[in-house]
């Protein structure tokens, strides 16, 4: 598998996407966790197919494997034939108690990561004080820390895109002058995910 991330020309993608993502609807977030409420894969696909289809854009996701690692493998198409990919790792860990549920939920949760990513859609949390009664109490909502540094939500993400790589993570760390990824600070969360991605050396 090559670890490609976009086409060589992407101009008529990025023009379709503009457009498209000043048609998408709010999000809505209906479902939750530890974490709190997020947008589902089903809430992600009615807000955006519609505009997604109407600007010659399909958006797919699929596992694919490389040397014995599995990647959620996301594609935005143009019909131009310009794409972008996004490549999630799937991890799971050790001793968890149910490897096919845990494997299903490290699926589901790349899947929706790189959604909110690839099609422009923000986090996906529910961070609306309004928020009803009913989804408060199946998943309360996470508050914002009160330092500078990322949430552990943000933090595992991180980790999962690291993939228990402890060179790349002390390097991320050295490059940041910080002794653990959990003192980074969040306004340089993307710039961390971007280096990851090799979007930034």
């Amino acid at each position: 598998m090559e670890f490609k991330l976009q086409s060589d020309e992407i101009g008529e993608l990025v023009k379709a996407m503009i457009a498209a993502e000043a048609e998408y609807s709010n999000i809505i977030a209906d479902d939750g966790g530890n974490w709190g409420s997020f947008a589902s894969l089903d809430a992600i696909r009615d807000v955006t197919k519609p505009a997604l289809a109407k600007y010659g854009l399909r958006y797919d996701q699929g596992p694919s494997w490389h040397e014995g690692n599995v990647f959620i493998v996301s594609s935005l198409n143009h019909i131009s034939g310009q794409w972008k990919r996004w490549y999630m790792p799937i991890s799971i860990a050790d001793n968890a108690r149910d490897h096919n549920q845990a494997w299903g939920a490290s699926q589901s949760y790349q899947r929706r990561y790189s959604s909110y990513g690839i099609l422009g859609l923000g986090k996906g949390d529910d961070n609306d004080p309004e928020s009803t009664k009913e989804g408060r109490e199946k998943a309360p909502v996470q508050q914002q820390p009160a330092s500078n540094a990322i949430s552990e939500k943000q933090l595992g993400l991180l980790k999962v895109k690291l993939g228990g790589n402890a060179e790349r993570e002390a390097k991320l760390c050295a490059h940041y002058k910080i002794a653990t990824l959990a003192q980074l600070p969040w306004k340089h969360m993307s710039e961390a995910i971007n280096i990851l991605d090799g979007k930034v050396s």
